[in-house]
Protein backbone atom coordinates (compact mmCIF):
# COMPACT_ATOMS: atom_id res chain seq x y z
CA UNK A 1 0.00 0.00 0.00
CA UNK A 2 1.59 3.60 -0.94
CA UNK A 3 2.68 6.17 2.31
CA UNK A 4 0.88 8.95 1.30
CA UNK A 5 2.78 12.41 2.45
CA UNK A 6 0.15 15.41 2.83
CA UNK A 7 1.66 18.67 1.96
CA UNK A 8 0.70 21.97 4.19
CA UNK A 9 0.18 24.49 1.46
CA UNK A 10 -3.79 24.18 0.17
CA UNK A 11 -5.52 26.33 -2.68
CA UNK A 12 -9.04 27.51 -1.63
CA UNK A 13 -11.52 29.11 -3.86
CA UNK A 14 -15.19 29.96 -2.77
CA UNK A 15 -17.91 29.59 -4.87
CA UNK A 16 -21.32 30.29 -2.61
CA UNK A 17 -21.98 27.42 0.52
CA UNK A 18 -18.82 25.32 -1.59
CA UNK A 19 -15.34 25.60 -1.28
CA UNK A 20 -13.10 23.93 -3.93
CA UNK A 21 -9.52 22.96 -2.25
CA UNK A 22 -6.80 21.69 -4.24
CA UNK A 23 -4.37 19.03 -2.15
CA UNK A 24 -1.01 18.42 -3.03
CA UNK A 25 0.56 15.01 -2.23
CA UNK A 26 3.54 13.05 -2.62
CA UNK A 27 2.68 9.50 -2.94
CA UNK A 28 6.04 6.83 -2.36
CA UNK A 29 4.67 4.06 -4.14
CA UNK A 30 6.65 0.66 -2.36
CA UNK A 31 6.04 -1.09 -5.69
CA UNK A 32 8.00 1.56 -8.07
CA UNK A 33 9.68 2.91 -5.78
CA UNK A 34 9.47 6.82 -7.13
CA UNK A 35 7.77 9.96 -6.09
CA UNK A 36 4.71 11.15 -8.09
CA UNK A 37 2.93 14.34 -7.81
CA UNK A 38 -0.65 14.24 -8.21
CA UNK A 39 -3.52 16.66 -6.77
CA UNK A 40 -7.43 15.96 -5.96
CA UNK A 41 -10.07 18.37 -6.52
CA UNK A 42 -12.41 18.03 -4.13
CA UNK A 43 -16.04 19.50 -2.89
CA UNK A 44 -16.79 20.88 0.58
CA UNK A 45 -19.28 21.75 2.81
CA UNK A 46 -18.98 24.87 4.94
CA UNK A 47 -17.76 24.60 8.58
CA UNK A 48 -18.13 20.60 8.27
CA UNK A 49 -14.73 19.24 9.88
CA UNK A 50 -13.36 15.69 11.20
CA UNK A 51 -13.62 15.57 14.54
CA UNK A 52 -10.46 13.73 15.54
CA UNK A 53 -8.12 15.56 12.49
CA UNK A 54 -10.12 18.48 12.45
CA UNK A 55 -9.47 18.35 8.33
CA UNK A 56 -12.69 19.05 6.14
CA UNK A 57 -15.40 16.22 4.66
CA UNK A 58 -14.92 15.73 1.47
CA UNK A 59 -15.78 13.91 -1.77
CA UNK A 60 -12.81 13.39 -4.16
CA UNK A 61 -14.66 13.82 -7.64
CA UNK A 62 -11.11 13.33 -9.40
CA UNK A 63 -7.20 12.30 -9.63
CA UNK A 64 -4.77 13.31 -12.42
CA UNK A 65 -1.03 13.25 -12.34
CA UNK A 66 0.40 16.83 -13.07
CA UNK A 67 3.36 18.54 -11.97
CA UNK A 68 1.91 22.37 -11.43
CA UNK A 69 -1.66 23.37 -10.16
CA UNK A 70 -2.96 26.18 -12.42
CA UNK A 71 -5.79 27.80 -12.34
CA UNK A 72 -6.32 26.71 -16.12
CA UNK A 73 -5.57 23.48 -14.59
CA UNK A 74 -8.37 23.69 -12.29
CA UNK A 75 -10.57 24.91 -15.13
CA UNK A 76 -10.10 22.20 -17.59
CA UNK A 77 -10.61 19.51 -14.59
CA UNK A 78 -14.01 21.55 -14.12
CA UNK A 79 -15.43 21.63 -17.88
CA UNK A 80 -14.51 17.89 -18.35
CA UNK A 81 -16.57 17.07 -14.91
CA UNK A 82 -19.55 19.31 -16.04
CA UNK A 83 -19.31 17.50 -19.60
CA UNK A 84 -19.27 14.00 -18.27
CA UNK A 85 -22.70 14.73 -15.83
CA UNK A 86 -24.31 15.83 -19.70
CA UNK A 87 -23.59 13.35 -20.79
CA UNK A 88 -24.84 11.35 -18.19
CA UNK A 89 -28.00 13.06 -18.10
CA UNK A 90 -28.18 12.59 -22.30
CA UNK A 91 -28.12 8.75 -21.54
CA UNK A 92 -31.02 8.82 -18.53
CA UNK A 93 -32.95 10.81 -20.64
CA UNK A 94 -32.48 8.62 -23.66
CA UNK A 95 -33.27 5.30 -21.50
CA UNK A 96 -36.52 7.01 -19.58
CA UNK A 97 -37.91 7.99 -22.73
CA UNK A 98 -37.17 4.29 -24.15
CA UNK A 99 -38.67 2.71 -21.20
CA UNK A 100 -41.44 4.95 -21.33
CA UNK A 101 -42.40 3.78 -25.10
CA UNK A 102 -42.01 0.47 -24.61
CA UNK A 103 -44.48 0.55 -21.33
CA UNK A 104 -47.16 2.35 -23.06
CA UNK A 105 -46.79 -0.53 -25.98
CA UNK A 106 -46.97 -2.72 -23.44
CA UNK A 107 -49.63 -1.72 -21.28
CA UNK A 108 -52.10 -0.55 -25.00
CA UNK A 109 -51.35 -4.38 -26.10
CA UNK A 110 -52.49 -6.02 -23.00
CA UNK A 111 -55.49 -3.73 -22.88
CA UNK A 112 -55.96 -5.16 -27.08
CA UNK A 113 -55.60 -8.90 -25.51
CA UNK A 114 -58.16 -8.46 -23.11
CA UNK A 115 -60.87 -7.20 -24.99
CA UNK A 116 -60.66 -9.46 -27.89
CA UNK A 117 -64.00 -10.92 -28.74
CA UNK A 118 -62.87 -13.40 -31.97
CA UNK A 119 -65.43 -15.94 -33.69
CA UNK A 120 -64.15 -19.63 -33.39
CA UNK A 121 -62.69 -19.42 -36.71
CA UNK A 122 -59.54 -17.57 -35.37
CA UNK A 123 -57.45 -19.21 -32.71
CA UNK A 124 -54.50 -16.96 -31.16
CA UNK A 125 -51.38 -18.81 -29.50
CA UNK A 126 -48.50 -17.19 -27.41
CA UNK A 127 -44.99 -19.17 -27.80
CA UNK A 128 -43.69 -17.40 -25.34
CA UNK A 129 -46.31 -16.39 -22.64
CA UNK A 130 -43.91 -13.74 -21.37
CA UNK A 131 -43.92 -11.92 -24.77
CA UNK A 132 -47.12 -10.46 -25.77
CA UNK A 133 -45.59 -8.67 -28.73
CA UNK A 134 -45.29 -11.74 -31.19
CA UNK A 135 -47.44 -14.55 -31.41
CA UNK A 136 -49.09 -16.96 -34.30
CA UNK A 137 -52.44 -17.19 -35.65
CA UNK A 138 -54.51 -19.34 -37.48
CA UNK A 139 -57.62 -18.58 -39.47
CA UNK A 140 -60.03 -21.74 -40.53
CA UNK A 141 -62.59 -20.22 -42.57
CA UNK A 142 -66.51 -21.96 -41.88
CA UNK A 143 -67.69 -20.93 -45.79
CA UNK A 144 -66.36 -19.30 -48.71
CA UNK A 145 -63.54 -19.95 -51.38
CA UNK A 146 -61.07 -21.03 -48.76
CA UNK A 147 -63.54 -23.20 -46.34
CA UNK A 148 -62.14 -26.13 -44.42
CA UNK A 149 -58.40 -24.39 -44.51
CA UNK A 150 -56.21 -23.68 -41.69
CA UNK A 151 -54.30 -20.66 -42.75
CA UNK A 152 -51.57 -19.69 -40.17
CA UNK A 153 -50.07 -16.08 -39.57
CA UNK A 154 -47.29 -14.87 -37.18
CA UNK A 155 -47.89 -11.73 -35.64
CA UNK A 156 -45.24 -8.54 -34.87
CA UNK A 157 -46.26 -6.15 -32.20
CA UNK A 158 -43.45 -3.25 -32.53
CA UNK A 159 -42.31 -0.92 -29.62
CA UNK A 160 -43.82 1.94 -31.62
CA UNK A 161 -47.48 0.37 -31.30
CA UNK A 162 -50.03 1.46 -31.31
CA UNK A 163 -48.43 4.48 -33.66
CA UNK A 164 -47.40 1.68 -36.26
CA UNK A 165 -49.30 -0.79 -36.87
CA UNK A 166 -48.83 -4.55 -36.55
CA UNK A 167 -46.56 -7.04 -38.72
CA UNK A 168 -48.24 -10.16 -40.03
CA UNK A 169 -46.99 -12.48 -42.49
CA UNK A 170 -48.30 -15.80 -43.85
CA UNK A 171 -46.07 -18.35 -43.20
CA UNK A 172 -47.67 -21.15 -45.72
CA UNK A 173 -47.09 -20.41 -49.91
CA UNK A 174 -51.21 -19.84 -50.28
CA UNK A 175 -52.82 -18.93 -53.71
CA UNK A 176 -54.89 -15.79 -52.67
CA UNK A 177 -55.32 -12.35 -54.23
CA UNK A 178 -54.94 -10.42 -51.17
CA UNK A 179 -51.82 -12.47 -49.99
CA UNK A 180 -48.81 -13.14 -52.00
CA UNK A 181 -46.45 -16.12 -52.39
CA UNK A 182 -43.96 -14.76 -50.20
CA UNK A 183 -46.29 -14.14 -47.47
CA UNK A 184 -46.89 -10.68 -47.19
CA UNK A 185 -50.55 -9.57 -46.75
CA UNK A 186 -52.62 -7.11 -48.31
CA UNK A 187 -54.87 -5.52 -45.97
CA UNK A 188 -55.52 -1.30 -45.71
CA UNK A 189 -55.91 -0.96 -42.79
CA UNK A 190 -52.63 -2.61 -41.70
CA UNK A 191 -51.06 0.37 -44.44
CA UNK A 192 -52.61 3.96 -45.31
CA UNK A 193 -55.79 3.11 -43.16
CA UNK A 194 -54.44 2.30 -39.94
CA UNK A 195 -54.81 4.26 -37.00
CA UNK A 196 -54.20 4.20 -33.14
CA UNK A 197 -57.53 4.28 -32.59
CA UNK A 198 -58.17 1.04 -34.46
CA UNK A 199 -57.41 -2.43 -31.93
CA UNK A 200 -55.92 -5.64 -32.34
CA UNK A 201 -59.44 -7.37 -32.45
CA UNK A 202 -60.14 -4.93 -35.91
CA UNK A 203 -57.07 -6.25 -37.24
CA UNK A 204 -57.62 -9.92 -36.99
CA UNK A 205 -61.37 -9.45 -37.70
CA UNK A 206 -60.13 -7.84 -41.32
CA UNK A 207 -57.66 -10.56 -41.72
CA UNK A 208 -60.48 -12.80 -41.51
CA UNK A 209 -62.45 -11.01 -43.76
CA UNK A 210 -60.08 -11.59 -46.58
CA UNK A 211 -60.71 -15.58 -46.49
CA UNK A 212 -64.49 -14.76 -46.92
CA UNK A 213 -64.24 -12.02 -49.60
CA UNK A 214 -61.04 -11.70 -51.67
CA UNK A 215 -60.77 -7.82 -52.64
CA UNK A 216 -59.70 -7.86 -56.31
CA UNK A 217 -59.28 -4.40 -56.65
CA UNK A 218 -56.22 -4.13 -54.21
CA UNK A 219 -53.92 -7.18 -54.97
CA UNK A 220 -50.54 -8.54 -54.46
CA UNK A 221 -51.03 -11.46 -56.25
CA UNK A 222 -52.65 -10.30 -59.43
CA UNK A 223 -52.95 -13.45 -61.18
CA UNK A 224 -55.23 -14.71 -58.60
CA UNK A 225 -56.96 -11.48 -58.68
CA UNK A 226 -57.76 -11.32 -62.39
CA UNK A 227 -58.57 -14.99 -62.21
CA UNK A 228 -61.42 -14.05 -59.32
CA UNK A 229 -62.92 -11.39 -61.54
CA UNK A 230 -62.83 -12.66 -64.77
CA UNK A 231 -63.11 -16.31 -64.77
CA UNK A 232 -64.85 -17.40 -61.03
CA UNK A 233 -64.94 -21.48 -61.52
CA UNK A 234 -61.52 -21.62 -62.70
CA UNK A 235 -60.00 -18.92 -59.57
CA UNK A 236 -62.41 -21.68 -57.57
CA UNK A 237 -60.19 -24.69 -58.64
CA UNK A 238 -57.44 -23.19 -58.15
CA UNK A 239 -58.37 -22.33 -54.56
CA UNK A 240 -58.89 -25.92 -54.10
CA UNK A 241 -55.99 -26.99 -55.78
CA UNK A 242 -53.55 -24.58 -53.85
CA UNK A 243 -55.29 -26.17 -50.47
CA UNK A 244 -54.33 -29.63 -50.99
CA UNK A 245 -50.94 -28.26 -51.48
CA UNK A 246 -50.51 -29.11 -55.33
CA UNK A 247 -48.62 -28.01 -58.30
CA UNK A 248 -50.26 -25.59 -61.17
CA UNK A 249 -49.03 -22.93 -63.00
CA UNK A 250 -45.35 -23.10 -62.55
CA UNK A 251 -46.08 -23.20 -57.93
CA UNK A 252 -46.18 -25.72 -55.65
CA UNK A 253 -48.22 -24.02 -52.34
CA UNK A 254 -48.70 -26.00 -49.09
CA UNK A 255 -50.98 -28.01 -47.96
CA UNK A 256 -53.69 -26.16 -45.79
CA UNK A 257 -56.32 -28.67 -45.32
Amino acid sequence: MANVHRMGSRTKQKNGFNQWLIYVEFIYSQKYRENTLAFSLVETAPNRYHHHTRTPHHKILQIVDCPTITPSVLMQLKIKQLQKQKQEQKLAEATSTTHTKVSAAHIRLQKDITELELPQTIKIDFPNPANLFQFNIAIRPSEGYYKSGTFRFTVDIGENFPIDPPRIKCTQKIYHPNIDLEGNVCLNILREDWSPVLSLNSVLLGLNFLFLEPNPNDPLNKDAANMLVKNNPVFTRNVRLAMKGLYFDGEQYDRVV
